[in-house]
């Protein structure tokens, strides 16, 4: 795959803040990670949908950033102002799942024409724990999740410190590692869970409420390698879920210059 920040035209890299530790890199590569295919577009169906030929599910991130000429994702940008103008109250947000059959719909729909697509209609406003579940199956079907494989480890080893003040630097390096679309992706998705977090009083969702949900999501499955048993693949999740509360719980100092406050 060519360089994301090349192909989309040399525009600057995402800024990264820098982290406590002399071990941070100056400048973070690219992952040079292999390319993968778009899989099959939504299937058809949906009457008076016209597919637009320009699938999101499934597609690898950089392919879909750099062909929409996009600093984050059309989709997540869509559904995550939903969310937060229709159901940043609603109780269980993010936990309660909506039903399969609208999701799918719902899916199909966002795949083949993502822009058609009113969120504010009452069909899925009225039912936004349905707009919660696509979004984070388009983070699931992802082919190299958003912490990408490549780096799931380095969390996961990060996420084991004991130390609340190491533990953060080290998940902060790490996530400085990240490719640039990984990385302005992961500073939108979860400022917009921090906003949802704001409002726990009346939705319920916690930091840790929020990172159980999402930390398989955002880690995707890890599958077994050099003999590892699916064991000992289990075992990660705890240390999933406590790396995304400890960068949720430091979302500010990690991602947030004082010059954007």
């Amino acid at each position: 795959m060519q360089n994301y920040v090349y192909a989309r035209g040399g525009s600057a890299a995402p800024r990264r803040m820098k982290g406590h530790s002399e071990e941070l890199m100056s400048s973070v590569n690219v992952f040079g990670g292999p390319n993968y295919a778009a899989q099959n577009a939504a299937p058809n169906g949906i009457f008076g949908l016209q597919d637009k030929g320009r699938p999101t599910f499934g597609v690898d991130l950089a392919e879909q950033m750099t062909r929409d000429n996009a600093e984050v994702p059309a989709i997540v940008i869509k559904c995550c102002e939903a969310i937060e103008k229709h159901g940043i109250t609603s109780q269980g947000i993010y936990r309660v799942s909506g039903m399969t059959s609208k999701v799918l719909n719902l899916k199909q729909r966002l795949d083949k024409d993502l822009d058609s697509v009113d969120l504010d209609s009452p069909e899925w406003s009225g039912d936004i724990n349905t707009v919660t579940s696509a979004l984070k199956m388009w983070l699931r079907e992802l082919p190299d999740p958003l912490l990408t494989h490549h780096l799931h480890q380095g969390f996961i080893e990060a996420a084991k410190v004991d130390n609340e003040r190491l533990r953060q630097i080290r998940l902060h390096e790490r996530v400085n590692d990240l490719p640039d679309p990984n990385y302005s992706t992961l500073k939108y998705l979860l400022g917009h869970l921090h906003r949802i977090n704001q409002h726990a009083a009346d939705n319920s969702m916690s930091m840790q409420n929020l990172a159980i949900v999402f930390g398989p999501t955002l880690f995707g499955q890890q599958m077994p390698t050099n003999g590892l048993e699916a064991g000992g693949v289990m075992a990660d999740a705890p240390y999933q879920n406590q790396a995304i509360e400890t960068i949720l719980n430091h979302y500010r100092d990690i991602f947030i210059d004082e010059s954007e406050s």
